[in-house]
């Protein structure tokens, strides 16, 4: 079912966790989730609501588990980032949020703002709604393109032919 002006269903699940190889090998391990790729450092510059910006720094690993794209997010500073909103309640993890693709982005937020939905942090391409009051998450809508789909690709790609081996790999292996 399409809801709105999205272009797609969930193409991802982000969760904060306290250590991104144990949460890799976890992944692996426990439902044959990979492989990831390591972006470390990742450096995120977001717009807020008051026009103020949120920088955060975090080692983040991408994989495939099934049809979805995991997105495990270790956060080393930051305290004012998207990020810095999950709630580690197990201590090891908290879901932080779903992506979707919207063809146009502007018209996405505002569906989601006659919901009663506001963003919270945003950037060129990509945008937070905060849905955590009724969903208990955020959504994350990109602006789909080749680019951003291109590498959603190549993850679904390197995890279909996977052998188990090296369950956590450098981002320009991708």
């Amino acid at each position: 079912m399409r809801v709105s002006a999205l272009a797609s269903e969930v193409v991802q699940y982000c969760l904060v966790v306290k250590d991104v190889e144990a949460a890799v090998a976890a992944w692996s391990r426990d439902l044959g989730a990979g492989p990831f790729f390591l972006l470390d450092p990742f450096v995120g510059v977001r717009e807020r609501p008051d026009g103020s910006q949120s920088r955060s720094v975090a080692r983040i690993a991408l994989g495939q588990c099934g049809p979805v794209q995991i997105e495990l997010v270790e956060l080393i500073e930051g305290t004012d980032s998207i990020f810095s909103q999950a709630t580690l309640g197990t201590g090891v993890a908290g879901f932080h949020h779903v992506a979707v693709f919207a063809h146009d982005l502007e018209a996405a937020v505002a569906d989601f703002a006659g919901k009663g939905f506001a963003w919270w942090q945003r950037s060129d391409d990509i945008v937070f709604i905060d849905c955590r009051d009724s969903l208990g998450f955020f959504v994350e809508i990109y602006r789909g393109g080749r680019g951003i789909e291109a590498v959603y690709e190549k993850i679904a790609r390197a995890a279909a032919g996977w052998d188990g081996s090296r369950p956590l790999r450098p981002y320009v292996e991708m």
